[in-house]
């Protein structure tokens, strides 16, 4: 079957949230250093977080007293933005362990171009989301707004799926991108889908990277399945 979707613009992120210890807390701008080569700007805020950026791989590492978090709207590569998670972490337990790793995760929101009349996509997507399809087996499916929203466990990890029709209109209310986009990148009618692959429980500052890893693999998973059943029916 002819592919239906091209995807068009992608956001991937990595996240890691706990709580701070005041050593921590006054140490924001050491902990940012560990990258400050590897970006080509950076800022602050008034509250002492710092934001490091490059525009032209449109990649940005949030530090926050109780977060980092790597994203990337660009040409991604997992590899580049986990080394810099696990640099960063490192770095922090270093200076002091947190006591408590609240959640960490990936996620992954994607916009696909079609050609399709808007009122198609959405008869498609009504289709293919209300079958009795295997990879939609055990999940538990609602609808509000023409979005699909899906909840699932895998192991100790929980999903969180969105997907939905998107007109061009709404590109800044949903993907909320951080840079530039091209125009005519997106077009009047286009499948949206936001996955998050979230864990809150058995995190410990030694175990953190390895299982924001694993997030990041059941995510890609995830999403290329449903993609690929979406775009070809299989």
């Amino acid at each position: 079957m002819k592919a239906k979707f091209e995807l068009k613009l992608q956001k991937r992120v990595l996240q890691i949230n706990y709580r701070p210890t005041l050593e921590i807390f006054g140490e924001r701008a050491g902990i940012g250093s560990v990258l400050e080569n590897r970006y080509g700007e950076w800022q602050t805020n008034t509250h002492g977080d710092i934001v490091l950026y490059t525009p032209s791989d449109k990649t940005i590492f949030n530090i926050t007293a109780g977060m980092i978090s790597s994203i990337s709207e660009g040409d991604y590569q997992i590899e580049s933005a986990q080394k810099d998670c696990n640099d960063i972490w490192e770095h922090i337990v270093t200076i002091s362990p947190p006591k408590e790793i609240r959640r960490l995760g990936t996620r992954i929101v994607s916009v696909y171009a079609s050609n399709f009349k808007f009122e198609e996509l959405v008869s498609i997507l009504q289709d293919s989301l209300y079958s009795q399809n295997e990879k939609l087996v055990s999940i538990t499916a609602g609808v509000t707004d023409l979005a699909f929203v899906l909840d699932q466990r895998e192991g100790e990890y929980k999903k969180h799926l969105q997907i939905g029709p998107l007109r061009h209109t709404e590109l800044e209310r949903y993907f909320k991108p951080n840079f530039d986009v091209e125009d005519g990148a997106v077009k009047d009618a286009n499948l949206f889908i936001d996955l998050d692959i979230g864990l809150t429980k058995d995190i410990e500052p030694n175990n953190t990277i390895e299982k924001l890893q694993e997030s990041a693999k059941i995510a890609e998973s995830t999403l290329n399945s449903y993609f690929e059943y979406l775009n070809t029916g299989k």
